[in-house]
């Protein structure tokens, strides 16, 4: 809603506005929008602003908010344009001095 600019105090005036918005406008016209918005949020993906899981959360809450309020999206072309989400973390093998500095300080569970 803050992409498109739209006005409102509260979310449910911006939501309303963003209901409108969108019925006035053709479903090809909704598809490049929100591309525009996905490139727009790869940006800040890059500048390390947010993550790839952050914009597929993004998405989840526009896809819904559309699909309850009968807005068509074909979400298939637009699912092409969406980064693949890191599902692993950056882990590593303990060094044996880390493994020995664990081993220092046990847990006394208290």
């Amino acid at each position: 809603m803050d992409f498109c600019k739209l006005e409102g105090s509260n979310i449910e005036q911006k939501s309303t506005k963003f209901y409108l918005f969108a019925k006035s406008k053709s479903q090809e016209e909704l598809e490049d929008l929100i591309i525009k918005f996905i490139l727009y949020e790869i940006e800040r993906i890059d500048k390390g602003e947010i993550t790839a899981g952050t914009l597929r959360n993004y998405l989840k809450a526009l896809k819904l908010f559309c699909k309850m309020n009968r807005i068509s999206i074909f979400w298939d072309i637009i699912s092409h344009s969406i980064p693949k989400v890191k599902k692993h973390a950056n882990d590593r093998i303990p060094t044996v001095e880390e493994i020995k500095k664990l081993i220092e300080y046990p847990d006394t569970g208290g």
